[in-house]
């Protein structure tokens, strides 16, 4: 099943939003994360949780909207919708950590 196109726009906005939050946020590489879960690359760790946020906020506004938990097959989708919109965000990191 393809995602329908109001969900799949609610979904670009929603991960634009997180990316526009988290360049503003101005996260620091020696965090209070950095201590309490030991990771020496603060890039990817950072940018992983982001992915997780995006992953849980497509479910969330998924469940919201079709009364049931998103599928393997749409959540493909969604990933490769976080995959395209968060290109700003990885080049943040990369270019700040």
């Amino acid at each position: 099943m393809a995602l329908p196109i109001v969900y799949r726009n609610a979904i670009r906005k929603g991960i634009k939003n997180l990316v526009n939050n988290s360049i503003n946020e101005k996260i620091s590489p020696e965090s209070q994360a950095t201590n309490r879960w030991k990771y020496t690359n603060s890039a990817d760790f950072h940018f992983g949780h982001f992915i997780g946020m995006s992953e849980t906020l497509a479910s969330n506004i998924f469940q919201q909207s079709y009364k049931r938990q998103i599928n393997q097959e749409e959540m493909r989708e969604v990933q490769e919708i976080i995959e395209e919109e968060s290109k700003p965000l990885r080049e943040y990191f990369i270019s700040n950590f």
